[in-house]
């Protein structure tokens, strides 16, 4: 690598503030817990209206390996935003230092960076684990009720709808658009 090259990426370095990791690490947090909520909330989807039980059983023992891998990815992230953020509050000019101390910003970090992904992966696990083991058939009975009678009710509104007739005969003044362009 060039010389020229070298002392750019030095200088670039050297340009790069304590502060600016904290935006990055809060922004790539936020965007972790965004992708882990949509996930969260698709594999709950999916476990809920897939009828074959051991494609839910798959589908849930997947998602619970994918949500404690996402949750201590989160873990990791949230973990450094505090240390920034405790560095920061330490410099005597960044205006982190003259916060109140009493704010909620630890707190909502901690449920936001812990609580959040704990709870969400427990409950996805204990799921996982009712699925295998067959008793969640027992606490979701009304999953087949569900299907029954959305099967009657459409059976009940083909019924009552209007029956159409037959392929009627075409008026006098009326041409099927094929014979026309003969």
């Amino acid at each position: 690598m060039p010389r020229f090259i070298r002392e750019e990426i030095a200088l670039k370095a050297q340009e790069w503030s304590l502060n600016q990791e904290r935006v990055f690490s809060e922004e790539l947090m936020n965007k972790r817990i965004n992708f882990f909520l949509i996930f969260f909330i698709l594999l709950l989807v999916a476990a809920f209206f897939i009828k074959e039980k051991e494609i839910v059983s798959f589908i849930l023992a997947a998602g619970t390996v994918i949500t404690w891998i996402l949750s201590f990815s989160i873990f990791s992230i949230t973990r450094k935003v505090n240390r920034i953020i405790k560095m920061l509050k330490r410099e005597t000019g960044h205006p982190l230092s003259s916060l109140d101390t009493k704010s909620f910003d630890l707190i909502n970090r901690f449920l936001i960076g812990y609580a959040l992904p704990v709870f969400c992966s427990v409950i996805i696990t204990i799921g996982s684990a009712l699925s295998v083991s067959g008793a969640l058939n027992l606490y979701m009975p009304f999953k087949e009720e569900v299907t029954r009678k959305t099967e009657q009710i459409k059976e009940d509104v083909k019924k009552s709808l209007p029956k159409t007739k037959e392929k009627s005969r075409p008026s006098k003044y009326f041409q099927p658009i094929d014979s026309v362009s003969k």
